[in-house]
């Protein structure tokens, strides 16, 4: 068939994905968006949708892994966020500049082969989840994000946490510029906004970091302490 678009958003769909759409080879565009009782994995017919530049499958009730996503070579966008998908961060298609997987059940590290095979990406949104580790020296690839948010996690435990976060200001100007919204991790805080970033709980030490113009400041902790 030469249907290129699906939306089949907000409606009161329920039970599991028909396996007859993996048979619409030519669309671009599948839009499941928040019907809330659409469940189960999704299937391996939909491997198969290789010229999907846009999948929507948020706020509905999906599980599995999402390995399914690597052969779909042509998406640029991918939002599968409040769901119940589950497993470690997969590499997916090398084409994505949008991406939201946020409250799932995703776990394992945010990984350098991530960063290293995703630099297209321009919106990231990881949080609720499960990931754990620190950040991988190699997030300063991601040179075209304008948006990361990683809260809600169990991120930034192990050590060279700030030292890490300091590579990523350095490395990245759109971040030093104020563009990159929000990155958050628990049980550390990580707050991008109006050109500052402030790293620390509530009963530990805070580190804070000020670009009013210029990538170049450093993050300082108690006592002046640089990093």
């Amino acid at each position: 068939m030469s249907l290129t678009r699906v939306d089949l958003s907000n409606n009161s769909l329920e039970g599991s994905l028909p396996t007859e759409l993996g048979r619409l080879s030519q669309l671009r565009v599948l839009t499941l968006r928040a019907n809330l009782t659409l469940t189960g994995e999704i299937p391996l017919e939909y491997t198969r949708l290789t010229k999907l530049e846009e999948l929507d499958l948020a706020e509905n009730r999906f599980v599995g892994e999402l390995g399914w996503a690597t052969p779909l070579v042509h998406l640029t966008s991918l939002d599968c966020a409040r769901n119940f998908f589950s497993g470690r961060l997969p590499l997916l298609p090398d084409t994505l500049l949008s991406l939201d997987l946020s409250c799932n059940g995703l776990e394992g590290p945010f990984t350098e082969a991530f960063c290293a095979r995703h630099a297209l990406l321009e919106t990231c949104f990881l949080r609720e989840n499960r990931f754990s580790g620190t950040l991988p020296e190699q997030q300063g690839l991601l040179t075209k994000m304008r948006q990361l948010d990683l809260s809600h996690n169990q991120l930034g435990q192990g050590p060279g946490f700030g030292e890490a976060v300091g590579d990523f200001l350095r490395t990245n100007e759109t971040v030093c510029r104020g563009a990159l919204d929000a990155l958050r991790s628990s049980p550390l805080f990580v707050n991008f906004f109006d050109q500052s970033l402030a790293i620390g709980d509530a009963a530990g030490p805070r580190l804070e970091h000020a670009a009013p113009g210029e990538c170049g400041g450093a993050l300082r902790g108690p006592g002046g302490q640089r990093y």
